[in-house]
């Protein structure tokens, strides 16, 4: 750009000497370009709708606003409420840790005291092990989910294969004592 003579790139003006050029250029510029007629009406008439146009676009506007503000409401509540759900599962994940590594346990000491006499076992532990089916009945009516169900069912059908594997009595020592041992692996994995 050629202010008067001087180029903008090359040289950097006072700031008194920059206003000066500034305010003759813009000076001369209106003598060019201003015309002393009156415009016509074909070209002021399109400012006489400027308040309808302004109000027309301004009403628009205003429902687009409330229409994206509806959009991003319902796609924060959808998304919300997917992280509600993966809360919930992985919270009932993390619970269900604890109901595994319990039952687990609980069926590790059952394993035990089927096969161990201890000092502190009686007559009611017996009972506890070798069940009738009343006794089984009453299990399945003490469990609280369907977790504690499927546990019983497990352990029920453990002592199926197991019986199974122990029909002869000279090895139902050793392979108890490793199938212990490899319960007693598993649980600390």
């Amino acid at each position: 750009m050629n202010l008067g003579g001087v180029t903008s790139k090359s040289k950097i003006l006072p700031l008194k000497q920059f206003v000066s050029t500034a305010g003759t250029f813009y000076q001369n510029l209106r003598n060019l370009l201003v015309i002393e007629e009156k415009p016509s009406d074909e070209l002021t008439s399109f400012l006489d709708f400027e308040d309808t146009h302004l109000a027309k676009l301004k009403d628009h506007i205003e429902a687009e606003k409330a229409r994206v503000e509806a959009g991003f409401k319902q796609i924060m509540k959808e998304f919300y409420k997917m992280c509600a759900e993966a809360q919930a599962e992985m919270l009932e994940n993390l619970d269900r840790q604890y109901i595994n590594l319990k039952s687990n346990y609980d069926y590790y000491r059952s394993k035990i005291n089927r096969y161990y006499k201890s000092e502190t076992s009686g007559k009611e532990d017996e009972d506890e092990l070798i069940l009738s089916e009343s006794k089984i009945y009453e299990k399945i009516n003490e469990c609280d989910t369907i977790d504690d169900f499927e546990v019983l069912i497990k352990n029920i059908l453990d002592d199926f294969e197991e019986h199974d594997g122990l029909k002869d009595e000279t090895d139902k020592l050793v392979i108890l004592k490793e199938a212990i041992k490899n319960l007693n692996q598993s649980i600390k994995e």
